[in-house]
């Protein structure tokens, strides 16, 4: 399933494609009320998308570091890689159950898909370990 649509009002016109794209919707919309609240996390979120690897390009990094962190519920995904479309890689961290986290390509549009998803923005890009 592609991304829905996401038409930008004048208000929110500070946001970058790329940047929109990995933001849920209920999210997006919450961010957009509040845009002098959120300028900081705005800036920085037009700033770091086009730094996320494409996918493929950290592979030769024994630990890439994590760009993106969402959540939601107990689980945490961490991005380590995108495509700038709908796959991302990245580990899944399911119930905050270590023993049943995984790596792996993931789909933004299933990210998004859950109401719940939020995406983590004051998470800083850090490695896993960290």
């Amino acid at each position: 399933m592609k991304n829905p649509i996401i038409t930008l009002t004048p208000e929110a016109a500070q946001f970058t494609a790329l940047a929109v794209n990995l933001i849920p919707h209920s999210q997006l919309m919450a961010t957009i009320q509040k845009k002098k609240l959120y300028r900081e996390v705005i800036e920085r979120l037009n700033a770091q998308a086009p730094n996320i690897p494409q996918l493929g390009k950290a592979d030769w990094i024994e630990e890439p570091p994590a760009y993106l962190h969402y959540y939601f519920s107990g689980t945490n995904i961490y991005v380590y890689e995108w495509d700038r479309e709908d796959t991302m890689y990245g580990t899944c961290i399911p119930d905050h159950d270590l023993d049943m986290a995984y790596a792996g390509l993931f789909s933004l549009s299933n990210i998004k898909l859950n109401m719940f998803v939020e995406l983590d923005y004051y998470f800083t890009g850090q490695t896993i370990a960290a």
